[in-house]
């Protein structure tokens, strides 16, 4: 791990943001995605969290080489999958009622 990547992780343990809020929201969008009867809500809610992640990996860890953009490309594969195969979930928001 590099060196800012252990600084930012140990911020967000020591304030109890990475348990308490990260963790919260994390295990309710892959409940909601899992059980498959709010699955809007869940990618709505896990996008966001995503997205940081793969800013994290590729911003501070990938100076250790290909694992973090390997994790990158498989996260955002698969929300990117996700959000297409189920855009019909999404057409509500685009609609000018």
């Amino acid at each position: 791990m590099q060196p800012q990547a252990a600084k930012f992780i140990a911020a967000l343990v020591e304030t109890g943001y990475l348990w308490t809020m990260l963790g919260f929201f994390e295990v309710l969008g892959g409940s909601l995605i899992f059980t498959g009867r709010f699955l809007g809500w869940g990618l709505i809610i896990l996008s966001p969290i995503v997205i940081n992640i793969i800013a994290y990996l590729l911003v501070l860890q990938s100076g250790i080489g290909a694992p973090p953009i390997g994790m990158s490309a498989f996260l955002g594969i698969g929300m990117i999958y996700l959000g297409i195969r189920n855009r019909n979930l999404f057409q509500g928001i685009y609609k000018g009622d």
